[in-house]
């Protein structure tokens, strides 16, 4: 299997959406009404205490995570009721792509979370969560839930991430933004059909920097264009608004913003942390996962050394990035 193909088959878990007639974004704006997809798996006990929210990467959906999810993998639903949920803006969420384009309001990290915890509020009638977790946006969502939403969540899993994107993710998704404006399709913004040769074209721009030089240079020129391609297949999927209003969010994030300063942020968070950044990660770094470990007063740190760098999170079947995935945050939940 491509290191850069998603999941997609769910079967086995209950499809579900929760619907919010009127959502306030933190900008003021808001969307109205505001639908949250998710898939559950394994069932709540009597306290309502055992969820897992399971939170997706930029241009993933609900479905990038299914194989850690399960009987012995990473969140077991022999112990856990999973939530894996679409976050606003994509999957089968409210998106720009539903309609709006253009005049789908700019959302943040902490809307989605905000989204997430009416979602949560209903499904654990107020009991907290077992635990949050994530791979890079996803570990972003999930550090905002800690910080935002302490006495609800004490603990989280975060995957290949940091505590702000960096200016080499924010210069990606710049550059993203603008090899989709230049397909003709695009007009202006108003496009009548989805420019999809400018989002495959941003697609073969972006993954390079998701994998590592060395990745790169070890694989055949086949398997090479394969990966490749399965990143321009899945940017194809999306609506050029939905993934350009995705994408701008996820590398707007900073768990500081508006909070003082990010070592006191940090500091104090009460919940209990496992951090799994890729020592070879070059699209976040490892230096903000590290911070994040040297100032959250109960983290634990695990680092993952795999070519695949920032994808090392991504579960393919006996790898050895997937089997320690799966060994530690088993055994530390």
């Amino acid at each position: 299997m491509s290191i850069a193909a998603e999941t997609v088959n769910a079967n086995g878990g209950s499809h579900q959406k929760f619907l919010l007639q009127s959502f306030p974004l933190f900008s003021g704006a808001c969307i109205s009404p505001l639908t949250v997809a998710y898939t559950t798996y394994g069932k709540p006990n009597a306290d309502r205490n055992n969820f897992v929210l399971v939170l997706p990467g930029t241009s993933n959906t609900r479905h990038g995570a299914l194989l850690h999810i399960g009987p012995g993998r990473a969140f077991d639903t022999g112990r856990f009721c999973v939530v894996s949920i679409d976050a606003i803006g994509g999957g089968d969420s409210t998106q720009p792509g539903d309609g709006l384009g253009v005049d789908f309001p700019p959302y943040s990290v902490a809307d989605m979370v905000l989204a997430q915890h009416a979602l949560a509020l209903h499904l654990t009638k107020g009991s907290p969560l077992a635990a949050v977790a994530g791979a890079s946006m996803g570990a972003f969502q999930a550090l905002e839930w800690v910080v935002r939403f302490p006495h609800l969540v004490s603990a989280a899993v975060l995957l290949v991430p940091a505590a702000r994107a960096g200016q080499l993710f924010k210069e990606t998704v710049r550059q993203m933004r603008r090899i989709i404006e230049l397909d003709p399709a695009w007009q202006s913004g108003n496009y009548r059909s989805n420019p999809i040769a400018g989002l495959r074209a941003a697609g073969h721009h972006y993954f390079p920097w998701t994998v590592t030089d060395a990745y790169l240079e070890s694989v055949t020129p086949e398997t090479l264009a394969e990966d490749t391609q399965a990143v321009a297949d899945n940017f194809a999927l999306w609506d050029a608004w939905s993934l350009i209003r995705r994408y701008e969010a996820s590398s707007q994030f900073d768990i500081s913003a508006g909070r003082g300063s990010l070592d006191n942020v940090l500091a104090n968070i009460r919940a209990r942390l496992l951090i799994m950044p890729c020592h070879q990660d070059r699209l976040l770094g490892v230096d903000s996962a590290k911070m994040i470990h040297r100032l959250a007063p109960k983290s634990d740190y695990v680092e993952i050394d795999s070519l695949r760098g920032h994808l090392a999170w991504r579960p393919i079947a006996e790898s050895k990035e997937t089997r320690l995935i799966w060994r530690t945050v088993s055994q530390w939940l």
